[in-house]
């Protein structure tokens, strides 16, 4: 109970402030971070409903990749159903064979919109082999088909960072990924324009 009057004194502070923001629990969920179903939905069902009650945006963000994937789908919550699905997937996931059209479905049968909160080119999870060209543009031209039929309502964050090399780090305007990284974000920004 303690954990619960501390997260609404935080967002009742955070409401004075003036921000516009959201709140996502807990980010990939799916992937380490919990060990059972059980255990997942009991701390969804323990803080969600602090937070909705605030008034605010309440979301989930699963990992994508083929081992966690399952698990996003079979544990999403319902008690209370989230406001908003983000999900972090990379090319990596599709290499891996991942694929979300499953978990988008059990979105938009709770009535959610979807956004991807990490999209691009390695999401920490090594094949068999590593990846090329050839599959980022397949990825994204999954993406963009995605993006078409509407599924990113939320929209979407390529995500160019550090994993103890420069793999994800676009360097330069000669970057071979900078040309579906541009058509997945303006299939995304055409399809918010015709809804």
């Amino acid at each position: 109970k303690a954990h619960q009057q501390e997260l609404a004194a935080w967002l009742t502070m955070m409401n004075g402030s003036g921000l516009n923001y959201r709140c996502v629990l807990y980010s990939e969920f799916d992937d380490r971070a919990f060990t059972s179903e059980s255990e997942w939905l009991a701390y969804w069902s323990y803080y969600a409903p602090v937070i909705k009650d605030a008034g605010v945006v309440c979301g989930i963000d699963p990992g994508c990749n083929l081992q966690a994937l399952p698990k996003a789908i079979h544990w999403f919550p319902s008690n209370p159903v989230p406001d908003e699905l983000w999900m972090d997937y990379y090319s990596t996931a599709w290499r891996g064979a991942a694929r979300i059209d499953k978990l988008l479905a059990v979105g938009k049968s709770a009535g959610i919109q979807a956004g991807l909160a990490e999209w691009g080119w390695f999401g920490g999870v090594r094949g068999p082999t590593p990846m090329t060209m050839n599959w980022y543009d397949d990825y994204c031209n999954y993406l963009i088909s995605l993006a078409q039929e509407g599924a990113f309502g939320l929209g979407t964050i390529f995500y160019g960072g550090l994993h103890g090399t420069t793999v994800d780090v676009v360097t330069d305007a000669a970057d071979p990924r900078i040309p579906m990284l541009q058509a997945v974000c303006n299939a995304v920004t055409n399809a918010a324009t015709r809804a």
